[in-house]
């Protein structure tokens, strides 16, 4: 068991399971990171938060940092002290650690990791939650579902899930825009043959223009989930003939999981070929190559106010 700061201490399990060594540490909050841990002295007054996730490089452990972080700091808050602990405390706790010190502190997701690792030496964080520490530290140490970093992130969980699992369980497809009230000034996309509504402006994905490889993607010699760091918004990029974007509700071939295909116009009565998707990846001309891939050719739409 190591003291990290600010009251905090990193271990495997097993000082987790020694009640005595809680109590001589006057330890009464737990954060327990991994499947099959369960609150085992909560009738002895500690306070548990369960975390049920794998040291996996493509595990999603993004969209815990928020609730962990909040737990941390109320006990620090209340000058008590935490135990946060995974199996063996080398990739998962310190992880959650090294979020809550960015968020108190202010650091860099690397400088927070090589705080821990000076006080821990074996700790050693996967290139998956490293990515997503990354990704935390972009939206400001809080998860922004608008962010297009966290968005990213989804779809290259979706795409890792379709391309190794087969199945499309962790895939969230945007709502369709003509069924719902859009805002008065809501600048979106619609069908140039028969006007149908398609997607708003922030359903656009921008991706890093000439980057020559996907923006964001699973790496098959590892199975990390990668993403490029620097990106711009290519909704008005000359280079790049299509948008890129979120997969929409009415692209009903990516919802029924075929692999790649056509997107066409969902108004039965048009049915135009508006683009293509692809979660091995398509080519922009701007010399990216996207994966996965939802895109609308430009000519093919029109943009109802500026992009």
């Amino acid at each position: 068991m190591d003291l990290i700061a600010d009251g905090i201490y990193l271990s495997s399990c097993h000082e987790a399971e020694d009640f005595g060594l809680l109590e001589t540490q006057s330890i009464k909050s737990i954060v327990s990171i991994g499947h099959g841990f369960t609150a085992q002295f909560a009738d002895k007054g500690i306070k548990y938060h369960l975390i049920p996730i794998e040291d996996d490089a493509n595990e999603n452990a993004l969209d815990h940092f928020d609730d962990a972080v909040a737990f941390i700091t109320e006990t620090v808050a209340a000058n008590e002290k935490v135990l946060v602990h995974c199996m063996a405390g080398v990739s998962r706790s310190p992880t959650f650690v090294a979020a809550y010190l960015m968020k108190s502190k202010g650091l860099t997701a690397p400088d927070a990791v090589d705080l821990i690792r000076a006080a821990r030496d074996i700790v050693g964080p996967n290139e998956g939650f490293l990515t997503q520490l990354d990704i935390y530290q972009k939206m400001g140490n809080k998860v922004n579902q608008d962010s297009a970093d966290y968005r990213r992130f989804l779809l290259s969980q979706a795409a890792y899930e379709q391309q190794q699992l087969g199945t499309l369980t962790k895939l969230k497809m945007t709502a369709d825009p003509s069924k719902q009230a859009l805002p008065q000034k809501t600048r979106y996309l619609r069908c140039k043959m028969c006007r149908r509504q398609l997607l708003a402006q922030d359903s656009i994905i921008p991706h890093e223009i000439g980057a020559g490889q996907s923006v964001f993607q699973y790496r098959k010699r590892d199975n990390a989930i990668q993403m490029i760091s620097q990106t711009v918004n290519t909704a008005v990029g000359s280079k790049c003939s299509s948008y890129c974007t979120e997969p929409m509700e009415w692209m009903t071939e990516v919802g029924d999981g075929y692999l790649e295909g056509k997107i066409v116009c969902p108004n039965e009565k048009c049915g135009a070929k508006l683009g293509a998707f692809s979660w091995s990846g398509i080519a922009c001309p701007c010399g990216t190559w996207v994966a996965p891939a939802f895109t609308i050719n430009k000519q093919k739409v029109d943009v109802v106010g500026l992009l």
